[in-house]
């Protein structure tokens, strides 16, 4: 036997289905409309910026820290503003709590520390973590649907675009641990072959050419290299000297790239790459994540 329905009972599952449609419909035209202010706010502010799942984070180019992933530890000082209305609603930092006259007996000043992906933090927040690298100063954006979506919280509006300025302090894991040790060791076996550079590798002049022009980031070099890891195996070498290198190619792992603009034409020299500036936390042609390199190279002359 078919049951039939009553149509007062259809009628009203109709009307169920068409509010849930309508309302799934709005949160997802609101999520994109603050997409687009977001776009916005980070176009003409002239930021570069990545993008996960909605979320949008600049980037720092000074930060050459590690890449956050899920399970590091991570430790950070935040500032929380409304994008529209750039309402200042909470921070871990006092003075900016003073400054925006915040309550400030009922906050702990201290870092946060969390593990990444997994502390129960603000969704955008949480995702926006995922794209952020040690020692960064960067912004995390992210529409409503990541944040408090339909509700008034505090001073923040119901539908509020947020703004996190995020300050990573340190990320760690015990790979991180491992390679930050045995870069130590090779140092202290080192003493005085090494000058270490602000942006996060070592290097060392082993031989001084004639030269007196450096190359620049996006120069195109004639020059030769060998990778090898710290306990001195050969990972690869270009077959030919003289070889033609365009420094702006980012197939080449960043501490090289940056490592020849200290060089002038004749140099020969070593430079110790963290992973960060080297493979970083993927493996990569048989190159494990979290290892440091060791490159021996020559500069032999600018391509005109």
């Amino acid at each position: 036997m078919i049951k039939q329905f009553p149509f007062f009972h259809l009628g009203l599952l109709v009307a169920i289905l068409l509010f849930s449609s309508c309302e799934k419909s709005l949160v997802e035209e609101k999520q994109f409309a603050q997409e687009q202010t977001i776009k916005s706010y980070l176009t003409t502010n002239r930021f570069e910026y990545t993008e996960l799942d909605g979320v949008y984070h600049t980037v720092d180019p000074l930060a050459n820290g590690y890449q956050i992933v899920a399970g590091d530890e991570v430790s950070f000082w935040y500032t929380a503003i409304t994008l529209n209305g750039e309402i200042v609603f909470d921070t871990n930092v006092k003075s900016v709590a003073v400054s925006f006259k915040l309550d400030t007996t009922v906050r702990n000043f201290q870092p946060i520390i969390a593990q990444a992906g997994y502390t129960n933090l603000i969704e955008g927040l949480k995702i926006g973590l995922l794209l952020s690298r040690g020692k960064e100063k960067t912004k995390i954006l992210f529409p409503s649907n990541y944040g408090f979506g339909d509700n008034n919280i505090g001073p923040v509006p119901a539908w509020s675009p947020l703004l996190y300025e995020i300050e990573i302090i340190s990320v760690s894991n015990p790979s991180i641990v491992k390679e930050e040790l045995e870069i130590q060791n090779y140092l202290i076996s080192n003493i005085g072959v090494f000058t270490p550079d602000p942006l996060g590798f070592w290097y060392g002049i082993t031989v001084n050419g004639q030269g007196l022009e450096n190359p620049t980031v996006t120069s195109k070099i004639y020059a030769w290299y060998q990778t090898k890891t710290l306990s001195g195996n050969v990972l690869s070498e270009l077959v030919t000297p003289n070889e033609l290198i365009d420094l702006n190619d980012e197939t080449i792992p960043l501490g090289l790239r940056l490592g020849y603009t200290k060089l002038k034409i004749g140099d020969s020299a070593i430079f110790l790459v963290p992973s960060p500036l080297g493979f970083g936390t993927k493996e990569v042609n048989g190159i494990m994540p979290y290892t440091p390199l060791i490159f021996e190279v020559r500069l032999d002359s600018l391509k005109n």
